[in-house]
């Protein structure tokens, strides 16, 4: 059952900052090339469809060893090059024409969403993620494979199938480092332990309930006091205060996406008057309800 939960609650989460993937390019290496794709975003990948390669990562670490079916995955925007050689030419791009030779062809994608919430999200993991073909579970293999056939080809709606692989292939990869444990603390930290990830699928499917802390420890059959320390632990905050930040993300994405009135959204995430709600929101995320509306507006406009 907690499982279950868990899973749940990934995908609501990974929907409700409508994160979305796009492969930006899939180049092919031949002869003495490198690459540096540092900079398109703060979440990016890296896979290995053929051939070798060689990561390089900030001075002073041994450059990384890259084969076929090798994934690499930046929670952050850390600075990398790619390249044929373990040793480094500069930081430049260079991609040689083919010339007959031994060929490294490589899928790189990226994420785009709100950075404050994809920074949430992916706080705890590790700088760099590297999953070896030999490692990655059945499914983890399925999609890799099926993303470096699409990539190969140039068939019609390839672009759209590639961007939708790598949503699936992110969800896989946050789930291997869940079952791996290599994720030290945050949400999805908290996601890998069965009592706290209850407790996060209760409030997340209700965050206007009126929940308090008796009733959360209920729920994640613990006292009160040792749920306040496991949340201070892995969350890096209290029962309430992460329930106020919930609320307030909440309140942003139903800003951003509907045209309820301000009054109808407080009323929704159990505020008793709208002045409340107004306050909290302003605290909280240094706008007010109407600037976020109004930022809206005004990319709808642009768009």
């Amino acid at each position: 059952m907690a499982e279950q939960l868990t899973t749940d609650l990934l995908s609501s989460l990974l929907a409700r900052i409508s994160l979305r993937g796009h492969v930006y390019a899939r180049p092919t290496g031949c002869g003495e090339w490198q690459i540096n794709p540092t900079g398109h975003a703060r979440a990016t990948y890296h896979l290995i469809t053929s051939g070798t390669c060689w990561l390089h990562l900030r001075k002073g670490q041994p450059p990384i060893e890259l084969r076929t079916g090798d994934l690499v995955f930046f929670p952050n925007d850390a600075w990398h090059v790619m390249s044929a050689s373990p040793e480094l030419s500069g930081e430049s791009t260079r991609l040689p024409a083919p010339d007959g030779g031994e060929q490294t062809q490589l899928v790189c994608g990226l994420y785009r969403a709100d950075d404050r919430e994809l920074e949430r999200l992916l706080q705890g993991l590790p700088p760099l993620v590297h999953i070896r073909a030999d490692d990655a579970d059945g499914r983890l293999r399925e999609v890799i494979a099926f993303l470096g056939t699409e990539a190969e080809q140039a068939h019609p709606g390839s672009s759209l199938i590639l961007d939708s692989l790598s949503d699936v292939l992110l969800a896989l990869v946050l789930r291997h480092c869940l079952e791996q444990g290599l994720i030290s603390h945050g949400l999805l930290a908290a996601l890998g332990d069965p009592r706290l990830a209850a407790v996060l699928a209760a409030v997340h499917a209700d965050p206007g309930a009126h929940w308090d802390v008796s009733t959360l420890a209920k729920r994640a059959a613990l006292s009160r006091s040792t749920l306040a320390d496991r949340f201070q632990k892995v969350l890096g905050a209290s029962p309430g205060h992460y329930l106020a930040q919930l609320r307030m993300q909440e309140a942003t994405v139903q800003l951003r996406n509907e045209d309820a009135s301000v009054a109808q959204i407080a009323e929704r995430l159990g505020y008793a008057t709208e002045a409340a709600f107004r306050r909290a929101f302003k605290r909280t995320t240094g706008l007010t309800p109407g600037e976020v509306r109004r930022q809206r507006t005004a990319t709808e406009t642009q768009g």
